[in-house]
Parts: C-alpha cells; structure tokens; sequence
C-alpha cells in the first residue's frame, strides 16, 4: 500500500499538483501477496509527470516490475519534458530499453508489467502513453470526459499487453492535446478499478476526485483515497487498486 500527496515550489500558473494511491487488494492479503501495482508522480522545471503500473499477477516478480515501470516512465517523462518536440513514441522507445535495465538480473517475463504515463509541458501540452490494462482519463472544466487510453474502435484498452510481454511498438497507445487555459483534471487508473467503470459512471468518478477528494489538505486526500479503495463499493474485487491524478489549479 501506497499513498500520497506530493508538492514542489513551482509556478502553479503553468504546473498543476499531483496526488494517488495504491491498495493491496483481498486476493492478495488472502494471500501474504505484496501489492502488485505502483505509482509515482515528479515536478520537474518544465512540466510534471505521473505514471502507474499494473504488475501481471502470474509472474514472480511482478511488483518489481510495475515499480520498475514506473520510475523508467518518470525519467522518461523527464527527458521529455527538456524536449517536447520529440514524440511520445520515442518516449515509450526509450521507456521500454529503460525498464528492462531497470529489472535486471530479473529476466523480463519475470517483471511483466502494463504502463501508464500522463506528462505535461507549457508549450507541448498533455502527453499520454499507455500500454496494457488500464484507463486513462481527461477533463477540461465540465465539459465530457474523455478516455485517451481507447484505440480507433472506441473499446477501452483491454488487453493482455505489458513491458516483459512479447508485443509491437505500435500496441503502446499515444496521445498529445493542448492544456486547456482553464481548470482540467486528467487519471491514470488500473484495472482494479478501470473494470468498474462503465462510460456511464466515468463523469460521477471524476467529479468525485475534483470535488471530494481533491479540496482536502494532502494528508486528507490520501486518508480519503485509501479508505475509498479499501471499501471499493464492487462486491468480490479482488484485485490491487491504484489511482493518481493530475489536477490544475
């Protein structure tokens, strides 16, 4: 288990706040299991960054691997951030490489993991990148919230893909838009709580971050998204639970 609330002195003008949480779920405490997925979030100079991962339960290093994922896509998203003008596909290159150095000596299949990056820059805008189980959610204002992690078809990304999985560069699902000037709001979730929301439920979630949990003082927010995560409201979830949020000032 996992939470936080992290700050840095920056312009709030330009960079909005991060926080999160992850929770071991009941398969895993049944289990003496420790939870397998992972989150981390950084400020830098030009922007700020967070990312989630969602270790495979099969593989004996899973837990490993997510964190492993994790902090690869923050020094990516830092690399990024000093040269927006590079793609988000050679972040995810460099994610990839990056992780598996990061897991050795483990063998990767090991450590499979998914990924999930949201980073901003001034200028460049909102980058995602995503690969695997997942959601990622956007909102300006209220306007509809948009899910970035849903490929051409429109399905959510729903599939069995992750770093240590045999997968093509083109399964990594990308997507760049410009930051809104007024209040936004963007989500990394995983499957833990991903399967739960139907399209229906998604604007009811995040109005409940942007207005219950994010007006908290930083220890509140993340006594609040604790608590919420272990009394998930879905009968017989088994699954760890993890959620980290971008949020504008």
């Amino acid at each position: 288990m996992k939470s936080a609330t992290k700050h840095r002195r920056v312009n709030r003008a330009v960079v909005p706040e991060f926080f999160g949480a992850s929770m071991r779920g009941p398969m895993h405490q049944k289990a003496g299991r420790p939870c397998e997925d992972a989150w981390s979030g950084r400020v830098f100079v030009t922007g700020i960054a967070i990312a989630i991962a969602d270790g495979m339960g099969s593989k004996p290093c899973a837990a490993h691997g997510a964190q492993s994922a994790c902090a690869s896509a923050i020094r990516g998203a830092r690399l990024w951030a000093g040269a927006p003008r590079i793609g988000s596909e050679w972040v995810s290159r460099w994610v990839e490489a990056q992780w598996r150095f990061a897991v050795a000596p483990h063998e990767p299949q090991h450590c499979a993991t998914t990924c999930h990056l949201l980073a901003t820059h001034p200028e460049a805008g909102l980058m995602y990148a995503g690969l695997g189980d997942g959601m990622a959610l956007f909102q300006e204002g209220n306007q509809a919230v948009q899910c970035l992690s849903s490929r051409n078809t429109g399905n959510f990304l729903n599939e069995t893909l992750g770093l240590g999985v045999n997968h093509r560069m083109t399964d990594w699902i990308h997507v760049q838009i410009p930051l809104p000037k007024g209040p936004w709001i963007a989500v990394l979730l995983t499957d833990g709580i991903a399967d739960d929301l139907r399209p229906e439920k998604l604007d009811t979630f995040v109005k409940w971050l942007r207005k219950e949990i994010a007006p908290h003082s930083p220890a509140d927010r993340a006594t609040a998204l604790r608590r919420a995560l272990r009394d998930w409201p879905t009968p017989g979830h088994l699954d760890d639970k993890t959620v980290a949020v971008l949020l504008s000032p």
